[in-house]
Parts: C-alpha cells; sequence; structure tokens
C-alpha cells in the first residue's frame, strides 16, 4: 500500500489541525488499502479487531461503506490511522470507531493528532457531539480523549466505556 497505492490515496488538509513537520494526513477511501489497515493494526489493540469484530474483511466493507477514514504518515510509513462514522443525523453524533498507533510512533502525538482529526471532521460535517468507546485500562488512549475534553457516559461493556464530547 505504502508504496503501490500511495497515488491513489487522497492528501487532506485538514483545518485547524496542526501537523508535525514532514507529517501527512491522507484520506482513504479505496477498500483494499483499508483492509490493510485493519490487519496491519489488528494487533495495535488490547483486545485484536479480529476477535471483536465476526471478520476483518467484513468490518473493513463495513468502515469502507459507512466510515470516513484517515491515514497519518511521515515519509510514505503509516505511524497510525482512525476510523469514524458521521451519518446520524437524528441526534447529530459521530462515532469514533478506531484510533490506533504503530507501537514506534506513540508518545509522539500522532494519537492527539488522530483525535483532532474526528473533531474537526465532525464539526465540517454538522455533528454536535463525538461519542468514542475506548478500552477501559487503555490510560493512554483515556488520557488523551479527556484532554480533549471527552467525558465518561456510561459503560459499554465489562472491559469498555463510553465517552462523549460535545463540538
Amino acid at each position: 500500500m505504502e508504496r503501490n497505492n500511495h497515488h491513489t490515496m487522497e492528501d487532506n488538509n485538514t483545518k485547524n489541525t496542526v501537523k508535525p513537520d514532514g507529517i501527512d494526513i491522507i484520506q482513504v477511501k479505496e477498500y483494499n488499502q483499508l483492509y490493510y489497515l485493519i490487519k496491519k493494526f489488528n494487533n495495535a489493540f488490547t483486545t485484536p479487531l479480529s476477535k471483536r469484530t465476526n471478520n476483518l474483511s467484513s468490518y473493513s466493507r463495513k468502515l469502507h461503506k459507512n466510515a470516513m477514514v484517515y491515514v497519518v504518515k511521515k515519509k510514505r510509513r503509516i505511524l497510525g490511522f482512525t476510523a469514524f462514522y458521521i451519518n446520524d443525523f437524528n441526534t447529530y453524533t459521530a462515532y469514533g470507531a478506531i484510533i490506533a498507533v504503530i507501537p514506534k510512533a506513540q508518545n509522539q502525538n500522532i494519537g492527539q493528532l488522530l483525535v483532532e482529526i474526528l473533531i474537526n471532521e465532525s464539526k465540517k460535517r454538522g455533528m454536535k457531539r463525538i461519542k468514542i468507546e475506548v478500552e477501559k485500562h487503555n490510560e493512554k488512549a483515556v488520557y488523551i480523549y479527556k484532554k480533549h475534553g471527552y467525558k465518561y457516559l456510561c459503560d459499554a461493556s465489562d472491559s469498555t466505556i463510553y465517552m462523549i464530547k460535545d463540538i
């Protein structure tokens, strides 16, 4: 994906998002690129995506059809990505499905950049709030969300919580 499909990805100049030098934010629109990301980041979560979904290919198709997906790269190397839904026009609530950062890029503000992409894109599309589900024991993620104004909403399961932010 990084070499062969780079030309099919679209650069995105997300307003109000401060990008570190050399960082590219690219919207992913092709299914094969999204499926590659899902497989690449499957084990980046405490509970792998493959254990939370029936099938990575089906989950990738669902995201491809309904979600917005952005990847953060530096020198053509994928550092992280986010996938989120902006399709609830009854409550105007966006839903952050995935934010993932490779281990080597953690503690370099990539997670914060991905959260800012989610917030800015949701605002641009008229959403009033953002809801996310995060693993309770993922302290780094909970910290980043709280830093961006997310508040605890309720338990989603034994191992995850919902957090919400008005935007």
